[in-house]
């Protein structure tokens, strides 16, 4: 569980700082070796996803074979781009 914890604290942090748009993929093979395997993090998918899906950042979340598709809260991503672009998250 605490690295399943660990690997949604870095998708999230990753995803937050990351997106000019509020949305952020995320590949399993690009979470760092240190926090988990691209295996587990396969193998977990479903898990971390239901734990990424209830945190207060996570507007929208798709599982995919390789990737975690996220649409995150504005508040949380600090670098946005134009108003105008993100009106279709609100």
């Amino acid at each position: 569980m605490e690295k399943m914890e660990a690997v949604v604290d870095y998708v999230i942090a990753n995803g937050t700082q990351h997106t000019s748009n509020g949305g952020w993929i995320t590949y399993f093979d690009h979470i760092p070796i240190t926090i988990a395997t691209p295996d587990f993090v396969k193998d977990n998918a479903e898990e971390i996803g239901d734990m990424l899906a209830v945190r207060e950042e996570v507007l929208d979340i798709e599982i995919y074979n390789d990737n975690f598709d996220i649409v995150y809260g504005l508040a949380y991503c600090p670098d946005l781009q134009d108003d105008d672009d993100l009106a279709v998250y609100e």
